[in-house]
């Protein structure tokens, strides 16, 4: 027991240290990209600057057509993004006519199913059951024929022992005489 409480405690102190290990790391990572952000745009603004004071007339053009750009994001944005909504509503269109054609194909093969079911049970109802009435019929009959002949044949049997016998009875008679 003491020593899996160890290894229990142990495991949480490594774990406690590979947490603030990790912590340590992505601190240190995120001041690394915001000072790397900031050096970037401290030479952007550089850079930018420097061109607008040694070419301020490509810099005046660029600059407007970037505001032309800008003012015809503004406004294609809401177009463009019912065009998106349109474009998703279209594509859940489709899919639900998908699905509606596999639900009417499913639909349509259940109900043959059911149908050819159906059919084998009149099958089944007008043509087995009566062949199977008369096959037992017929079975019944001979059953009831052999029963008969078998009681004749015991009756015709027993008629005959019995004449045996009185004819013996006879004979025996006959000989004592």
């Amino acid at each position: 027991f003491l020593p899996l409480l160890r290894t229990k405690h142990l495991g949480n102190k490594i774990m406690t240290a590979t947490q603030s290990l990790s912590d340590a790391l992505i601190s240190n990572l995120t001041m690394h990209i915001q000072t790397a952000a900031s050096l970037h745009r401290r030479n952007l603004l550089f850079k930018i600057t420097k061109w607008a004071i040694t070419r301020p007339q490509s810099f005046f053009t660029s600059l407007k057509t970037t505001q032309k750009l800008l003012r015809w994001i503004q406004y294609l944005t809401p177009p463009i993004a019912t065009c998106s909504k349109l474009k998703t509503h279209l594509m859940d269109l489709r899919t639900k006519h998908i699905q509606r054609r596999r639900s009417r194909r499913a639909r349509t093969a259940w109900s043959r199913t059911c149908h050819t079911l159906q059919q084998k049970h009149r099958f089944e109802r007008n043509v087995v059951i009566p062949l199977q009435r008369r096959f037992r019929h017929r079975r019944r009959e001979m059953t009831e024929r052999r029963v008969v002949t078998m009681w004749r044949e015991r009756r015709e049997t027993e008629m005959i022992v019995k004449i045996q016998s009185r004819l013996r009875a006879r004979a025996a008679l006959a000989r004592v005489r």
